[in-house]
């Protein structure tokens, strides 16, 4: 359950949902939107030959993408069985178990990039997000660039429920109607599951913790504002942020309105 005093979510929550789900990640390849490619793309240049670290790497979708870049490349999942279809799915990688929120394991300013995809820090609360921002801005270099994307507080998902039968952004006719008829399909299940979640989220304004529309609406994800978040890079030690928009990859700027984007990719340097 959720320790809404703490503002944690328990890997009870999340974790169990992943650890029995490898397989669906098995199957995905490539950029989940343009804005995972245009952050990575923003960056390329600076950090190609460098080592990377791809956090929360599930069953190593990105690892190719990253491989682009680096030949010093490790991957890291908090989950058995997401590591397991990692090493299946690239038997010559290095993958390692391990959580985003301790980073021992990995020197002072070694990594030219760390890397965490689909939206992997919002699956813990509020003090475990401030952790990773700090190991993240730990094991970087001078230089280096910590790069994820967030759900976003101020946009449509936060208020996304499971009777919810349009979609969050536009798409073909028949993406429409196949996503109507499968919340349908759904519904019972995902309304089960977020009711129970639903009892512990909150809202506390500029971030909460909220049942996520991903896996039936079995998971609780954090959600944060585009300010909040980058206050809280510059407070983990960022210099330097850029905010990018999911659907096109464009940059936006503190002012913008983000309304419509389900989250954002934020692209946070290390001043060398």
């Amino acid at each position: 359950m959720i320790a809404v005093g703490e503002l944690e979510i328990t890997d009870a929550v999340n974790r169990e949902v992943w650890e029995n789900n490898a397989a669906f990640f098995e199957h995905l390849i490539g950029w989940i939107d343009q804005g995972e490619e245009a952050s990575l793309n923003r960056v390329a240049d600076d950090v190609r030959g460098l080592p990377i670290l791809d956090l929360g790497v599930g069953a190593g979708r990105t690892t190719p993408l990253l491989r682009l870049l680096t030949r010093d490349y490790i991957g890291i999942d908090y989950t058995v069985s997401m590591i397991a279809a990692a090493r299946r799915r690239h038997p010559s990688e290095r993958f390692v178990l391990a959580d985003a929120r301790d980073l021992s394991a990995f020197p002072d300013a070694h990594f030219g990039l760390v890397f965490f995809s689909f939206n992997g820090i919002d699956a813990v609360g509020h003090d475990d997000r401030v952790r990773i921002l700090k190991e993240a801005r730990r094991v970087l270099r001078p230089g280096g660039y910590f790069v994820f994307n967030s759900h976003n507080h101020d946009g449509p998902s936060f208020t996304d429920r499971p009777w919810n039968l349009r979609p969050l952004a536009p798409m073909a006719t028949r993406r429409v109607i196949y996503n109507a008829i499968r919340r349908l399909w759904e519904l019972p299940g995902s309304t089960k599951n977020f009711r129970r979640l639903q009892r512990d989220a909150f809202d506390a304004g500029t971030h909460g913790l909220y049942p996520s529309a991903s896996h039936q609406f079995g998971i609780v994800v954090a959600f944060v504002s585009m300010k909040a978040q980058i206050d809280s890079l510059r407070t983990a030690g960022f210099d330097s942020i850029a905010v990018l928009r999911d659907h096109d990859g464009a940059a936006v700027d503190a002012n913008a309105d983000t309304s419509a984007n389900a989250w954002l990719y934020y692209v946070a340097r290390v001043n060398a």
